[in-house]
């Protein structure tokens, strides 16, 4: 340990900025990067024994994730300045290892672990079956899916979502961000993204439906026992829960007891 120590002294000394890039994305962009590499595409809640493997091994992962979450990145102030002192300490850090090969590929490494970082995949709470279409209203843009997937984990509650009603194929929704709300609508052929409007249109249609209704098209989690989903899912479905006119897509908000909402919509085959 007393060399490790010596070893990290003299590194900070001689090369402050490269030592530093490589503790940001260490601490910071790894463990989240591991996360969401584990709940994409290694989970697999069939196979208890490996489950319980990885389980086990991220707990100390997303604790560590949990709490710089918390400290600094969920606000996009955080969020943002992290990224953007990381930047600047790999760019000083090339300029003066540039003689050093061996060094500027480490650091384009991180440079890629970051970029994994904020270009990584967002899911929602819930996640429809296979057979099933799922359109994720307030989907993050590219660039702040990193931020997301941060405020998911860190527990991080920014806004709020209120189904107003539909009108024909388009739907409407209020936001509540702090102190901010706005009206958004949304149309399933005509826009990529929800517009924001200044007033709720008049006579939208508001036929509900109960959440118990949503249940056959959700995915199944890695809920033990499996007996107990129905009532996470209880937990995870935000009432009201809105058919369109035709009878072809449900809303619904999709929330995580303890930080983000989404909007929803599922498209019914019938």
């Amino acid at each position: 340990m007393k060399h490790v120590m010596t070893f990290l002294k003299d590194q900070a000394d001689k090369r402050p900025f490269f030592l530093f890039s490589f503790f940001l994305a260490a601490v910071i962009f790894l463990p989240f990067v591991y996360i969401r590499i584990v709940q994409l595409f290694i989970v697999d809640c069939n196979s208890s024994w490996l489950y319980g493997i990885i389980s086990i091994f991220s707990i100390p992962v997303g604790i560590v994730s949990f709490v710089i979450s918390a400290l600094f990145l969920e606000t996009v102030i955080g969020y943002i300045a992290t990224i953007l002192i990381f930047a600047g300490s790999v760019l000083i850090s090339l300029i003066k290892e540039s003689h050093n090969k061996r060094t500027i590929g480490v650091l384009l490494l991180l440079v890629a672990c970051m970029l994994a970082f904020v270009s990584m995949p967002y899911s929602p709470a819930l996640v429809v079956a296979k057979d099933y279409n799922m359109v994720l209203v307030t989907a993050p843009s590219p660039i702040s899916r990193g931020l997301k997937s941060v405020q998911a984990v860190g527990e991080y509650h920014p806004c709020t979502y209120e189904l107003l009603g539909w009108d024909a194929e388009t739907l409407y929704y209020r936001s509540t961000c702090k102190h901010s709300q706005q009206i958004w609508q949304f149309n399933l052929h005509q826009e990529r993204r929800p517009i924001s409007i200044e007033h709720i249109p008049q006579n939208l249609e508001v036929n509900t439906l109960p959440r118990e209704s949503v249940f056959p098209y959700l995915q199944a989690g890695c809920v033990f026992p499996p007996s107990v989903e129905s009532s996470v899912w209880e937990l995870e479905i935000k009432e009201p829960v809105l058919i369109s006119p035709k009878g072809n897509w449900i809303a619904l908000i999709s929330q995580n007891p303890y930080s983000l909402e989404d909007v929803l919509l599922i498209q019914i085959k019938k």
